[in-house]
C-alpha cells in the first residue's frame, strides 16, 4: 500500500521521514536499525488501520473490488472443498476400520490356534 502511495497522510509522512534519516550517511547502524524496526511498526500500523474499516482507501478502488471479489470466490472454494471432503474421509474411515477389523481377526485366529494347537513350533 504504502509502496504504491496510499496511505493516510499522517503515517505516510512519519514514514518518508525515518527513510531519509536512514538513508543519510553519517547515520550509525544501531540507529539505523532501531529506524527500521519504527518504520516497519509504522508500514504495520497503516496496514492495520486500512483493514479497520470495510472499505477502500482513497486511490484503491479497483484494488479493494478486486480483493473482495478474490475473497467471496475463496470462500466458494471453500465451501465446495468441505462438502466434497466429507464422502472422501467416510470412505478413510471405512478403511481404517477393515484394517484394524483384519487385525483383530488375524490376532484372534492366532491365539485359537495356539490354544488349540499349541505351538506349531
Amino acid at each position: 500500500m504504502y509502496a504504491v502511495g496510499i496511505d493516510d497522510g499522517q503515517l505516510g509522512t512519519q514514514i518518508v521521514a525515518l527513510e531519509e534519516k536512514v538513508h543519510l550517511a553519517e547515520t550509525p547502524k544501531a540507529l539505523i536499525r532501531r529506524l527500521s524496526a519504527e518504520r516497519r511498526k509504522l508500514v504495520k500500523r497503516l496496514a492495520e488501520s486500512s483493514l479497520e474499516d470495510d472499505g477502500p482507501l482513497p486511490g484503491a478502488d479497483a484494488e479493494y473490488a478486486k480483493a473482495r471479489k478474490l475473497l467471496t470466490s475463496l470462500g466458494q472454494h471453500k465451501a465446495t472443498m468441505i462438502t466434497m471432503r466429507a464422502p472422501a474421509s467416510q470412505e478413510r474411515l471405512g478403511q481404517w476400520r477393515a484394517t484394524i477389523g483384519y487385525g483383530i481377526f488375524g490376532c484372534l485366529c492366532l491365539v485359537f490356534f495356539t490354544l488349540i494347537a499349541g505351538w506349531p513350533w
